[in-house]
């Protein structure tokens, strides 16, 4: 069917259709989507003559069609400003953006909204939290579980999501799941992005029609675009600032058992990793990030980590900036590949789309980045560093190991080992 751009508003929830704004009255408008995230940023300006802008409110609902019935987009009003001259601009976010607003667990169950600690573990290995007794437990051991009670407990009763078994898969390679612990600290948002690594590089984030996704990544080439052809703008860059190779990882806290009769006096210890991809910082030189991810508490589950954050990042990505236009069929970045041709229709990459905007005017125009984003979005580095004295000598199962893996790095300088060494590290 023929472009006929539609932006539909939605009151005061994402299903209740209150109408459709007019083009006459629309002077541009543009979204994103994210492998990481499905719907993400948009943005709709409006003109002076719009005279209905002022009920469209913030939390209203917005959607983007191709055309009747071809839903590209829907985001929720998140700032509307007046311009003079000029109209208005409504800024949006899609449904995603309320995972960052639903929190597992809480405190205590006899304090402030009532909701004890959660903890989703395949076995009970920290009876010493000063909160043991007052936990919820699910048994878990791999992470599209916890992503499912997520689902189930906290984030489809509290917000807009909608839950689609079909769309929540396992990866290839299994993973796994020792023990998570969470007391309304931390966002669904965080705990999925961590997931999602850990799932082999997992495409995670709330799509056009309000529903979740958690999907092992799909190699099938959703289309192929060729310099000189269908490209109007091509860039390929590889950035070092994306090349780590030594992981700090600071976990949760530990707790020794009470002293006497007195819960409150014992001692605590905070677990610390050291990881280091040797064949990378071979080759590359040092490159550190530091990372704190405070339901990581066991070897285990910082190993889970730590292996797949190497094989995207010990190597330095290639990343493809690319743009199309007059584009008639919504490329999402969960769907699969993008296969890329030199003008000569040599393969220069096949790859994951991570982000498309699509600028939504007379004709869509897609501007992608295909190779791996910036950790640094997902876990921004802290103003300032926390440092723990060790509580003593290193254990085993501290988390100091060799883990083994075959990777583009290791093959080209002969290694494929992880050195790790971690503690648990107290005041």
């Amino acid at each position: 069917m023929a472009y006929q751009r539609r932006l539909l508003h939605y009151s005061p929830g994402p299903t209740n259709l209150v109408g459709e704004i007019s083009n006459r009255v629309v002077a541009g408008a543009w979204f994103e989507l994210h492998r990481q995230g499905g719907c993400g940023a948009g943005e709709i300006k409006l003109n002076d003559d719009f005279s209905d802008r002022a009920n469209i409110a913030l939390g209203d609902w917005i959607a983007f069609e191709f055309s009747p019935g071809d839903r590209w987009y829907l985001g929720r009003v998140e700032n509307r400003q007046a311009i003079s001259p000029g109209g208005a601009v409504l800024e949006l976010q899609g449904m995603s953006v309320q995972l960052a607003e639903a929190f597992p667990g809480g405190f205590d169950r006899n304090v402030a909204d009532g909701i004890p600690p959660h903890r989703y573990a395949f076995t009970d290995i920290f009876p010493n939290d000063p909160d043991h007794t007052d936990e919820t437990v699910d048994t878990v051991s791999e992470p599209t579980e916890v992503v499912g009670l997520l689902l189930d407990q906290y984030i489809v009763p509290k917000t807009d999501i909608i839950k689609d078994l079909s769309l929540i898969e396992e990866p290839s390679i299994p993973s796994s799941v020792t023990t998570m612990k969470f007391r309304g600290e931390e966002s669904t948002r965080d705990i999925v992005e961590e997931l999602a690594i850990r799932s082999k590089g997992a495409s995670w984030g709330v799509n056009e029609d309000g529903k979740f996704f958690f999907l092992k990544p799909v190699t099938t080439v959703q289309t192929t675009f060729q310099e000189s052809v269908d490209l109007i703008a091509f860039r390929e860059s590889v950035n070092r600032n994306l090349i780590y190779n030594r992981v700090l990882l600071t976990g949760g806290f530990i707790y020794d058992a009470a002293v006497s009769s007195n819960a409150s006096a014992r001692g605590f210890f905070r677990w610390k990793g050291n990881y280091i991809q040797p064949a990378s910082r071979d080759t590359h030189g040092e490159r550190q990030i530091r990372l704190s991810i405070p339901w990581i508490r066991t070897r285990e589950d910082s190993r889970e980590f730590i292996r797949e954050f190497f094989r995207i990042y010990a190597d330095p990505p290639n990343q493809y900036a690319i743009e199309v236009a007059n584009q008639s069929s919504l490329l999402r970045p969960w769907d699969g590949e993008i296969k890329l041709l030199d003008q000569h229709s040599n393969v220069v990459a096949s790859q994951q789309v991570e982000t498309i905007r699509v600028e939504f005017d007379h004709a869509p125009r897609f501007q992608m980045i295909l190779g791996a984003i910036d950790p640094m979005r997902m876990w921004p580095q802290p103003n300032r560093l926390d440092r723990w004295e060790l509580r003593g000598p290193m254990t085993p199962s501290d988390g100091g190991e060799i883990i083994t893996f075959s990777s583009s790095a290791a093959s080209s300088s002969g290694s494929g080992t992880i050195t790790a060494s971690g503690s648990l590290t107290g005041p």
